[in-house]
């Protein structure tokens, strides 16, 4: 618990060391005063993550847009050994999924404002999409960067 009281989360490997990149990201939500119910969410889904990548031996700097397709079908399917048959629900609701992927995709975004090249890879067709919605709204690209982003 941090002296204001507030309680702030991370993310610990299998021998129970915090994982560097996630305590990094999940440290800027808090200096952001970002919900507490949030930060529990983001921990709880890159701790899936990133049981996920070492299940497969990957970093989190190795992996692959494609690969991160396998994350969203890994939290689908109820274990690895089974499989769905047509009709079976999958193991987490679509909205249980979108908030994990929204996390990654946020704890990528951090990343690549801290100069990591591979997660600006990751994001680069977010990026574009963000950059023709910030246009309309009259902002530029540089502008959107330059930001605050607590």
């Amino acid at each position: 618990m941090a002296p204001s009281g507030r309680v702030g989360w991370t993310v610990v490997d299998a021998v129970g060391v915090a994982v560097a990149p996630a305590e990094a990201f999940l440290r800027y939500r808090f200096d952001c005063e970002a919900s507490p119910n949030t930060l529990r969410a983001y921990a709880y889904d890159l701790k899936l993550f990133f049981g996920f990548l070492a299940e497969r031996s990957l970093g989190w700097r190795e992996l692959s847009p494609a690969e991160l397709g396998e994350f969203v079908a890994w939290l689908r399917r109820p274990a690895e050994n089974v499989l769905l048959l047509p009709g079976t629900p999958p193991a987490r609701a679509a909205s249980t999924v979108n908030r994990a992927l929204s996390a990654v995709m946020s704890f990528y975004d951090f990343h690549r404002l801290q100069g990591v090249e591979l997660a600006g890879l990751m994001l680069d067709p977010l990026c574009a999409a963000r950059s023709r919605r910030s246009a309309r709204c009259g902002r530029t690209t540089s502008t959107v960067r330059a930001a605050p982003r607590c």
